[in-house]
Formats: structure tokens, C-alpha cells, sequence
């Protein structure tokens, strides 16, 4: 039984290591339905350079590419976790969180979002990099 346990640990190693990486190019009408209509509403002017699926081993996400250099990052059901680009639009960011930014920095750009559920990850235009929790409090800022 104990060998039994160990060899499965061992396939699910290998299949998972196998599986790590594999990336593979896609249309833009193969991402999840609200990764379309994201793009469409805040990019829809924006020509796809490539867009990407990295599959992994229960789930998937996507990356999008802009000529512009514009990144985008999805998760499985589509939502957006990250957005790179020259400003991000205004009104993806919370705003708690833009309010805070106008605060202590005002006059900057955000040039990048992140988000998972540790919170918010930014950073700005002055090259400030801001962390704010699920509830939009400020928590870290490096230089």
C-alpha cells in the first residue's frame, strides 16, 4: 500500500512537471467570456499582438499582449489579475485606493495593477510601489 501511495505522489510529480509551461499561442475568442468583454470595453481600440494560455495542471490563465505593450493577465474564469500599460484606465482602480494615490502622490499615472486575494499591488508613474490589503488600507510602500 505504502508503494502504491508513493508511486501515485510520483506520477502526479511527473504529469505535473510535464504540464508546467505549456504555454501555447490562442485566438482572442478562445479566452473565457469575460476576458473578451474586458478587452473590449477598456482595450477594444488596441491591436493583439498574441494572446496566451498557460494551461496548467487543474487550471488555466491567459496573458494578452497589445502592439502598444500593453499587458494583460486572466485567470481561469477570465478575470483580470494583472494590467501593464502606460496608464491604467481610472476606473479599474478601486476608488479607496485611488483616492490614496491622489493623496500622497498626486499627479502620478498608474502603470500597473495587480490583484489576488492578499489585496492590491501598484505601481506608479514616480516608480513608487504601493500594497494595499482587501480592504483598500494602505499596508506597504517601496521605492
Amino acid at each position: 500500500m505504502k508503494k502504491l501511495a508513493v508511486l501515485l505522489v510520483a506520477l502526479v510529480a511527473v504529469f505535473g512537471v510535464a504540464k508546467a509551461d505549456n504555454d501555447k499561442v490562442i485566438d482572442t475568442t478562445q479566452l473565457p467570456q469575460a476576458a473578451q468583454v474586458f478587452i473590449k470595453k477598456y482595450f477594444g481600440t488596441n491591436k493583439v499582438v498574441i494572446a496566451k494560455e498557460d494551461a496548467g495542471l487543474f487550471i488555466s490563465s491567459y496573458d494578452v499582449i497589445f502592439a502598444d505593450g500593453t499587458k494583460l493577465e486572466f485567470d481561469n474564469d477570465g478575470n483580470w489579475t494583472e494590467v501593464k500599460c502606460a496608464a491604467v484606465p481610472a476606473s479599474l482602480i478601486p476608488s479607496q485606493i485611488q483616492s490614496k494615490i491622489n493623496e500622497l502622490f498626486p499627479g502620478t499615472q498608474v502603470l500597473k495593477i495587480e490583484r489576488d486575494g492578499n489585496g492590491y499591488d501598484i505601481k506608479l508613474s514616480n516608480r513608487q510601489e504601493l500594497e494595499f490589503d482587501t480592504k483598500f488600507r494602505l499596508i506597504d510602500i517601496d521605492d
